[in-house]
């Protein structure tokens, strides 16, 4: 309804939790008592049928974005197990039917992620829930930035690309 897309006739939302360090007998417990609410949950393992007219979509926080469900999840984990706290991932599974054009998938798909702390998930099972981290790039030093004049400020700032605005860049010399 905010969106104003009339053709979307239901919206389903799974969530989807891959694990690593936990055996199959102690995922099986954990799928009991953890990740179910019988009568109310439906539980899958590794797949689920979709509907052949159906547009998908995985939503997962960014690397080094704190994510309560996977750490729910975890510690769970690891009060049921005794042992270290097991890697879990989370993902937000949101399947669309209707008739939805490409353009109206975007507009949603923009509405539910965030660029700032989320991004869209595979729907591929992963083959590894190790955080492949970026080496992180050495900070420049804005030397001489207490000296520049408002024309100079102002190239400066450009250059740079900052998100601040240029009066808050003024405000920041000053």
């Amino acid at each position: 309804e905010i969106l104003g897309i009339e053709g979307l006739t239901q919206v389903r939302i799974l969530h989807r939790y891959d694990m690593d360090g936990i055996t199959a007998e102690e995922y099986q417990k954990a799928r009991r008592e953890i990740f179910s609410h019988s009568p109310l949950d439906q539980v899958f393992d590794e797949e689920i049928e979709y509907p052949k007219d159906a547009q998908i979509l995985a939503v997962e926080y960014l690397p080094g974005q704190y994510d309560q469900r996977a750490d729910w999840a975890a510690q769970s984990l690891e009060l049921i197990t005794k042992r270290e706290r097991p890697i879990v991932r989370y993902a937000k599974i949101i399947i669309l039917q209707g008739t939805i054009s490409g353009e109206e998938f975007n507009k949603i798909k923009n509405y539910l992620i965030n660029p700032l702390d989320s991004r869209e998930a595979s729907l591929a099972k992963p083959k590894s829930l190790a955080l492949e981290m970026e080496e992180a790039q050495e900070v420049p030093v804005l030397t001489g930035f207490i000296n520049k004049d408002p024309q100079e400020l102002a190239q400066w700032h450009q250059e740079l690309g900052l998100a601040m605005s240029l009066a808050d860049f003024q405000f920041c010399q000053k």
